[in-house]
């Protein structure tokens, strides 16, 4: 057994030399006062505070590997036995080394590596010498294997009180001087096992000018919220590709500069909806509408609404719905206005509709008026059915305009003889055909 220690010595410089070339201080020891407990064929003491105690110091010596790794070396002397009574009882001092693996919580994944409080566990390989006088104690080694929880708490930069509890599996039976299981509670089987508890405070070694800076941005890690990619001072060492004051941890949009109000994106119609999340992005809309604007705000945005100034509904495109009292007037002002024989001059019978039809586009400024007249006569060549007819839609329009309507709600289109109506094949062309139709847009 004189030989593990050695191997375990050997191992941890061996791991010792990872990585360390990248840490600027990767060593730490700590001290600390232990407390000895037993288990074994006697009984046992474990988590006993009332009975005899049995004390010691400890020495732990770690090495950085990685952010989620430690190598540790284990070092303890103290006494160790039990009493419970004259004829139950054992008294030896106890020398452990062991060799551990150290799981670290504050890995970065589950804790930040600069978290205050940080919980570790160990698990290894030990020797344990116990020495004794012959009548009350044994004197051995035995190969232990340590289960460990404990937990840190940062002092400073360099300091941290550790509290630690290792429990050891053995491979002998009569470290208590007894074989076999003598317990009258039958409770305790099996070879002989220890707990032993620690409190005490590690220290960081090395020069401690040169911070510990994984990534390189001149912050140190155990300042840096992002210690494993390079980042700013004024984001806690994290990146902020964009520079808008959002880290790209919490960006959205890391490459596109932003506001913080909108979580780092950018709102390029200031509508209070980022832009990655606005339908219509360089137009201020409502969040109801994904951001889009509703001029008229009848729930139809602009780009789909076909009146976009005049509320109407979905099933009418954005549009009014044209109620059955125009229609009426359209059609009545279809066959009242006329004109007379070959001229662009209407009847003066055809001023009570056309006044009526002045009313109506005045309530609905919305409604944009279209008149179409057609003239069709085989006396007349096709040039003069086309002026004529475009004369006569003129005249209204202008009669409109002088009443008050608005120019740009008016379109006034002669066909001549292009698209005519009410015209029946069979019918003898021995006159002039002509009509007026008068419709209604937005």
């Amino acid at each position: 057994m004189k030989y593990l220690l050695c191997i375990c010595l050997f191992s941890f410089l061996i791991c010792s030399q990872l990585e360390s070339q990248e840490i600027s201080a990767p060593w730490s020891i700590g001290i600390s006062g232990v407390k000895s407990e037993y288990r074994g064929d006697l009984g046992h003491n474990l988590f006993d505070w009332k009975n005899t105690q049995y004390f010691g110091i400890g020495l732990q010596i770690k090495h950085y590997i990685n952010p989620t790794f430690d190598m540790g070396l284990d070092l303890s002397m103290s006494d160790h036995g039990y009493w419970a009574g004259k004829s139950k009882n054992f008294l030896s001092k106890q020398y452990q080394s062991s060799l551990q693996l150290v799981y670290k919580f504050n890995n970065g994944y589950i804790l930040k590596e600069s978290s205050l409080i940080a919980p570790y566990l160990q698990a290894g390989l030990g020797h344990t010498t116990y020495k004794s006088d012959p009548k009350r104690g044994s004197n051995k080694s035995i190969v232990s294997i340590p289960l460990s929880l404990g937990v840190k708490v940062k002092v400073s930069r360099s300091v941290a009180m550790f509290v630690q509890s290792s429990y050891n599996l053995s491979n002998a039976d009569d470290t208590d001087m007894m074989s076999g299981d003598i317990n009258t509670n039958n409770m305790v089987n099996g070879n002989d096992h220890f707990l032993n508890h620690q409190l005490g405070f590690s220290f960081v070694l090395g020069n401690r000018s040169k911070k510990l800076d994984l990534d390189g941005d001149g912050i140190t890690d155990f300042e840096d919220a992002c210690p494993k990619v390079s980042g700013l001072a004024v984001m806690q060492g994290c990146p902020d590709t964009d520079l808008d004051g959002v880290k790209d941890t919490d960006d959205p949009c890391p490459n596109q500069s932003g506001t913080v109000l909108m979580g780092g994106c950018p709102d390029t119609d200031q509508d209070g909806i980022a832009d990655h999340l606005d339908e219509c992005p360089v137009n201020a809309g409502s969040i109801a509408l994904r951001g889009c604007p509703d001029s008229d705000n009848d729930g139809v945005t602009d780009a789909y609404d076909e009146c976009p100034f005049f509320a109407g509904s979905l099933a009418n495109k954005g549009c009014p719905q044209i109620g059955s009292d125009t229609r009426s007037l359209l059609k009545k002002a279809n066959k009242e206005v006329s004109f007379e024989k070959e001229s662009s001059k209407f009847e003066e019978s055809s001023i009570l509709v056309l006044q009526e039809l002045l009313l109506l586009l005045k309530e609905h400024p919305y409604y944009e008026l279209i008149i179409e007249t057609h003239v069709f006569d085989e006396s007349n060549d096709e040039a003069f059915e086309m002026k004529l007819s475009q004369d006569r839609a003129d005249v209204i329009k202008d009669f409109l305009i002088t009443n008050g309507i608005d120019a740009d709600k008016l379109i006034a289109i002669g066909y001549g003889s292009y698209r005519p109506i009410n015209f029946k094949p069979s019918e003898h062309l021995t006159r002039m055909k002509e009509s007026l139709e008068f419709k209604v847009n937005f």
